[in-house]
């Protein structure tokens, strides 16, 4: 009977240690996804930051959902401008890479899909690029993102129009 007791009383301080060791991690019940935890907070990896206690890709700041109604300004090679008002275009989201996202089907011509990067050194700014469609048009590619507020702009090099477009992520 002593060795049964000695051998509970074993098992017991082994479980009670444990239990010990686990309540002292503070990330045992923290869950990342799209992070690591750290004492009991979560950090997000690369391409994602953090909103509220999640953490979220970085293009969710440019895209919102559905269609962005934008303001569009163009500009032709004579200098005549012509602004256009609550124009919807479709921004969708990179599902695989946080760092980008397409204006899908430009100036309403199906296949002219423009695909634009987010730097991953300042999430803000999208760096200089050129883009070329499916539907045979190139692009070159700049913008920024203030706030709330997205502005790109485009050049067609083709046409030498250039387009610039303004939304605001809800």
């Amino acid at each position: 009977m002593k060795n049964f007791i000695n051998a509970f009383m074993g098992f017991v301080l082994t479980i009670w240690g444990a239990m010990m060791v686990v309540s002292c991690d503070p990330c045992a019940s923290v869950v990342c996804t799209n992070g690591n935890c750290s004492n009991g907070t979560c950090v997000c990896i690369a391409g994602y930051e953090k909103m509220g206690t999640a953490c979220v890709a970085v293009n969710e700041g440019y895209v919102g959902t559905g269609t962005i109604t934008a303001t569009v300004t163009s500009v032709d090679s004579n200098g005549v401008s012509n602004t256009t008002n609550n124009v919807g275009y479709t921004l969708e989201q990179s599902t695989t890479d946080p760092f980008s996202f397409t204006l899908k089907s430009f100036a309403n011509v199906a296949g002219n899909d423009i695909m634009l990067t987010i730097s991953s050194t300042n999430y803000d700014v999208i760096p200089s690029a050129t883009v070329m469609t499916t539907a045979n048009k190139t692009y070159t590619v700049s913008g920024a993102k203030t706030g709330s507020q997205v502005q790109l702009t485009l050049l067609d090099t083709g046409t030498q129009i250039t387009y610039t477009i303004a939304y605001t992520i809800p």
